[in-house]
């Protein structure tokens, strides 16, 4: 599981275009493959194991699941129903190449185009595992193998910090609702954030022969700290492709403040000869054409600083409209500034 990575998959395919359906089916099938392993929330009426599942035969997806994945499974048959996912499990402990699967699903999950509930719920299930764990060690032990069962055992006296990592990926985020009495979200946060200290290795245990892979990992689980994304994602996400003949893309705005300025990156590509009328539109409804011109071929610019928004909020929904185009292609960027 820790091995797919779904807002990866999103991402490829805002700038791979060409092959969006491929990504598309990548999504559908690794949410099956998780769905299958993980307890994905209120619409999974399994029953969760309480003592250790069998590492040969079949998983039993359709009548069992987990809250923690061990890191390897081999798949025998597949499909995008949970429940008709076959596999084997290999291990039973969640540990170094398991711990990967919090940040995945939080970099998911933290993406503000998504709202998947029951992607939440396979969030809410590790929150709940891990964090239970490391709650009834007095906060004192996180360690690099924990049972994948309750009540989620563990052994050692440290905390792991690329364990740890995952956990405050998990915990950072409101939305999570711990279906283990003994999370309480917000506690798990503050400990594990004081565990790691200022500079991440405070009681932490480090192996001088995996020292890069544990720095990495723990280093990716605090970039999605905080409900954030990096600006990398941030954006890819407002990167809109494939605009073609009358068409509307949006963008999503998160930040706060008035506009100090709005620029406009676009590629269109006219396969013949029309007039083309581009407006943006901001979440107020204050429309600004950006050009109304006869277009043979090309049209590009980059960071274009478009006027008549000044004052205006930026937060919301902006709408780039593009009508008289035919045969086209555009992409288009949208930066603002605020103050």
């Amino acid at each position: 599981p820790d091995y797919s990575d779904i807002r990866a998959y999103q991402l490829f395919s805002k700038y791979d275009v060409s092959y969006a359906s491929f990504w598309s089916s990548a999504i559908t099938y690794t949410k099956a493959s998780w769905k299958a392993i993980l307890d994905f929330g209120s619409t999974d009426t399994r029953s969760t194991w309480t003592v250790q599942p069998p590492t040969t035969g079949d998983i039993g997806a359709a009548s069992s699941n987990v809250w923690i994945s061990n890191p390897t499974y081999g798949m025998s048959t597949f499909s995008a129903n949970y429940t008709q996912v076959k596999g084997t499990r290999y291990y039973y402990t969640y540990e170094a190449d398991a711990c990967r699967m919090p940040m995945r699903i939080m970099n998911y999950v933290n993406a503000s185009e998504n709202s998947d509930a029951q992607m939440t719920g396979i969030a809410s299930a590790s929150l709940s595992a891990l964090g239970s764990s490391y709650t009834k060690s007095g906060f004192k032990s996180l360690g690099s193998s924990l049972n994948i069962w309750t009540p989620f055992t563990q052994g050692g006296s440290y905390i792991q910090n690329f364990i740890a990592g995952g956990l405050v990926a998990l915990s950072s985020n409101p939305a999570l609702v711990p279906l283990d009495n003994a999370c309480n979200r917000a506690t798990v946060y503050t400990n594990i954030s004081n565990a790691l200290g200022a500079n991440g290795t405070t009681n932490s245990t480090f192996n001088s022969n995996d020292m890069a892979f544990n720095c990495s990992v723990t280093l990716w689980g605090l970039t999605v700290n905080k409900n954030s994304q990096n600006a990398l994602q941030r954006y890819m996400e407002s990167y809109k492709t494939n605009v073609t003949g009358s068409s509307i893309a949006t963008y999503a705005i998160t930040k706060s403040g008035t506009i100090n300025s709005v620029k406009l990156s676009l590629n269109h590509r006219n396969t013949g000869k029309n007039k083309v009328k581009i407006t943006l539109i901001s979440p107020s409804g204050r429309t600004v054409t950006v050009t109304d011109r006869l277009v043979n071929g090309n049209l590009n610019f980059s960071n274009w600083v478009i006027g008549g928004f000044a004052k205006q909020k930026a937060r919301g929904t902006w709408t780039l409209k593009v009508s008289g185009a035919k045969g086209s292609r555009v992409s288009s960027h949208l930066d603002i500034q605020t103050k």
